[in-house]
């Protein structure tokens, strides 16, 4: 094959994984050679701060939904306080997938090799004439693990003003807990449940 030949096939791979036209194991081909495409699922890194299941139970079982909030927020890699960067984020094993890349206005994702996983939307929205808009809303950060949902919403500034805990059962999926809160200019947390 000539290197005009190998140099189509791989502007052919390249383009088909810039538009997400391609899994895990298809192929390009070009007569009589062929190019196998693999992709392999990032897997992040080692989580140094989690939500355990160990935790969940005990925030379930806890009657205030205050001192709940507090112990899913300490063990939550996304806390209290103003929104985590990406460097705090990747020294607590949460590693940028990079696939923002390729994906105009879609959030920055940060993934554990444990499954866990933090979206951060943070740049603005597109809107639907297809333009970013960076004033589309509060930045907000998203903490998954397992039946485990944390989303914190932050002021321009990165500032906590509120957010939302849902720990959903194991099995059936329903909403066994759900947390609501907001915080005051002057810290003091209101919770809702």
């Amino acid at each position: 094959m000539s290197m005009d030949g190998i140099n189509g096939v791989f502007d052919k791979a390249l383009e088909a994984l810039k538009t997400g036209k391609v899994k895990e194991g298809d192929e390009i081909q070009q007569s009589p050679k062929k190019i196998q495409i693999k992709m392999n699922k990032f897997e992040g890194g080692d989580a140094q701060r989690k939500v355990t299941q160990e935790v969940i139970n005990k925030a379930l079982n806890e009657p205030s939904s205050h001192k709940a909030l507090k112990l899913l927020l300490a063990n939550s890699p996304v806390g209290f306080g103003n929104q985590s960067s990406s460097v705090e984020l990747e020294n607590l094993g949460y590693l940028d997938t990079g696939m923002r890349q390729f994906h105009l206005g879609a959030p920055v994702e940060f993934v554990s090799k444990d499954g866990g996983s933090v979206k951060v939307y943070d740049q603005g929205l597109i809107g639907n004439d297809g333009k970013l808009h960076t004033d589309a809303g509060p930045r907000t950060t998203v903490y998954k693990n397992g039946n485990f949902e944390q989303t914190m919403i932050y002021d321009e500034n990165g500032k906590l003003t509120g957010g939302k805990i849902v720990i959903k059962d194991q099995v059936a999926g329903f909403t066994e807990r759900q947390i609501d809160f907001t915080v005051a200019p002057d810290g003091k947390i209101t919770t809702f449940e």
